[in-house]
């Protein structure tokens, strides 16, 4: 990839300590894959709005997209995420159903039940930097096939890239887990 994703893993590791000292073990579970979901909520909600903007550079266009996440995290997303997710709403590839047994393991006091959650929450932390990231080099003109290229180095031939759920997709079969593993060795 062709992006420092050092940030926005120690960011990632940052907001986790935060929450293992804020949060109960019984609440730390839910509270970590709410948090997945509200990053995924938000990029989902923008998505078409940040793939129909137009800047000058990518600097300009990250910029926007970020104010735009945070508008959107806001004004959209706060106020129901609980009921996205007690409706069990997909959103990219997930459903907060999928986590359930995720969480009752780590509650449970599992040696091993936070860990995969934590992981999952690492992951896709760095997945989404890679979608806003990509969604940033869309701004300056470039299509979505030639943000991948820049963003990736590879070329890859796919239908259409009009929604968060295939770009996700698509940066994760490229590589997304990978870029993670090199900041955890």
């Amino acid at each position: 990839m062709n992006i420092d994703l050092t940030s926005t893993y120690e960011d990632g590791l940052a907001k986790l300590n935060t929450w293992n000292s804020r949060y109960s073990s019984f609440e730390l579970p839910h509270k970590i894959v709410l948090n997945i979901f509200y990053r995924k909520f938000t990029i989902d909600s923008m998505f078409e709005r940040a793939l129909n903007m137009h800047c000058a550079t990518w600097d300009e266009g990250y910029e926007r997209i970020m104010n735009l996440y945070g508008q959107v995290a806001a004004a959209e997303v706060h106020s129901n995420l609980e009921d996205w997710i007690s409706q069990d709403i997909r959103v990219g590839a997930q459903r907060f159903s999928d986590f359930h047994q995720f969480i009752e393991n780590a509650r449970s006091g599992s040696e091993h039940g936070l860990a995969p959650i934590q992981y999952t929450y690492l992951l896709h932390r760095v997945l989404d930097e890679l979608v806003v990231t990509w969604l940033a080099f869309t701004t300056t003109g470039l299509s979505p096939i030639d943000s991948i290229t820049r963003l990736t180095n590879f070329e890859i031939e796919t239908g259409q890239i009009d929604n968060y759920e295939k770009i996700e997709s698509i940066l994760d079969q490229l590589g997304a887990e990978n870029e993670l593993r090199k900041h955890m060795l």
